[in-house]
């Protein structure tokens, strides 16, 4: 229907808004909606060709080093034991000479790069202060996704997981332009922050809660890192044939894609029943008949995977890994899912908390309420003392949404 709707000529849809009261505005509502789903086909299949490109270079490059090794190490068993021919004691010797193939080195990523990558994003905080924590989160987990897939292309498990950040940061960042485009509530809701933001004072101001929300990118990104580390170490890891870690490690990675699914499907349906039921219904049909929070607790999902996954690399990579170094990074990690996954209990437990009030009585909300899991939120009290801590804050005004912020 939307798509349809996308060719019909500007005379046919103005006449159907003039037979129609309201269905020009709900009409312009779907075209977006359509719009937005077309990106994000368009983001996936761009996102799928880039990371092939990687894998198929990664492993022509492979191979070749890989050929190269052995005809270099060939070449010097014919001169060293060219003697030995033929005989038992020859094969031996080739044995002995022809050293097995080693794990060739992998790239490195840096701490500076990919607090870099976490940070730049998120300065759009200083432009206005809610892009810190809408396009600055998506930009900065895609960013850090992408560049470690340069270094992930030679293990199909720990691609995945980087290649699930860059996926979770592009899908976010095309829902929330296309709610800025299309959803003059959500323009609205911008200005009233940058207002508040500019009661506050000057610019620089916001630089103290920018540069946190880059840390708690940091430690969204840091699992994957960690898992980068164990696979140069201890190479088994990204073969599920080699343990039970290596096993879980791809669980936890498929775990990973599941919340992004889930996520990615509530957000969409979510916007899709209110382009055509208006903006006054609660939704309680389709994934929501099951979740009442599918975009925060997919969320919450994909975020606790990949915190497990991390640690589960550490763990993989054995004695070699156990250092200050990761251990920081275990810290930064831990700090990253605990803090992401209370700013969306805070926005689930605020949430119910409008809802009960403004459908009290109804008799279909109650039942949908009664049967449809409410995730993992904050009590009412505790999303309440939370909210009012933060007063003023941009974190309050997420809350305040009723949508994945």
């Amino acid at each position: 229907k939307p798509l349809l709707l996308l060719s019909l000529p500007a005379s046919s849809t103005m006449d159907r808004s003039r037979r129609l009261p309201g269905s020009g505005r709900r009409h312009g509502r779907l075209r977006c909606v359509a719009r937005y789903a077309l990106v994000c086909t368009g983001i996936v299949a761009i996102a799928a060709s880039v990371a092939s490109s990687f894998v198929i270079a990664r492993s022509a490059m492979t191979n070749a080093q890989h050929l190269h090794q052995d005809a270099a190490q060939v070449s010097g068993f014919g001169r060293v034991g060219g003697s030995c021919t033929g005989s038992a004691s020859g094969n031996g010797a080739r044995g002995a000479i022809l050293p097995q193939r080693s794990v060739l080195a992998r790239p490195a990523l840096g701490a500076p790069s990919l607090l870099a990558a976490c940070t730049l994003p998120t300065l759009l905080g200083l432009w206005r202060s809610e892009y810190g924590v809408s396009y600055g989160y998506g930009g900065a987990v895609a960013a850090s996704g992408f560049l470690m897939l340069k270094v992930a292309a030679s293990s199909t498990p720990i691609f995945a997981q980087a290649f699930c950040l860059v996926l979770y940061g592009l899908r976010l960042s095309a829902y929330l332009l296309y709610r800025e485009l299309c959803i003059p509530k959500f323009r609205d809701f911008r200005e009233r922050i940058e207002e508040r933001a500019r009661q506050r004072g000057a610019r620089l101001k916001r630089l103290p809660f920018v540069l946190s929300c880059a840390l708690l990118y940091l430690g969204l990104a840091a699992p994957a890192l960690l898992a980068l580390r164990s696979y140069a170490v201890r190479p088994s890891l990204g073969d599920p044939r080699s343990g039970l870690l290596a096993m879980l490690f791809q669980v936890l990675i498929v775990g990973m894609y599941s919340g992004w699914a889930v996520a990615a499907l509530g957000d969409t349906y979510k916007s899709w029943h209110k382009a055509t039921e208006g903006e006054g219904k609660v939704v309680t049909s389709g994934i929501f008949s099951l979740m009442r929070h599918p975009n925060y607790t997919g969320e919450q999902f994909l975020w606790t995977f990949n915190f497990l996954a991390g640690v589960v690399a550490v763990i993989s990579g054995g004695a070699p890994m156990w250092s200050a170094s990761t251990a920081g990074w275990l810290t930064i990690s831990a700090l990253g899912v605990l803090g992401i996954n209370f700013v969306l209990m805070q926005a689930t437990g605020g949430l119910q908390a409008r809802q009960a009030a403004a459908y009290a009585g109804d008799e279909a909300y109650e039942k949908w309420v009664a049967r449809a899991w409410s995730g993992f939120p904050l009590s009412r009290t505790q999303a309440s003392t939370a909210e009012g801590k933060a007063s003023g804050d941009v974190k309050v005004a997420s809350a305040e949404d009723d949508t994945q912020a």
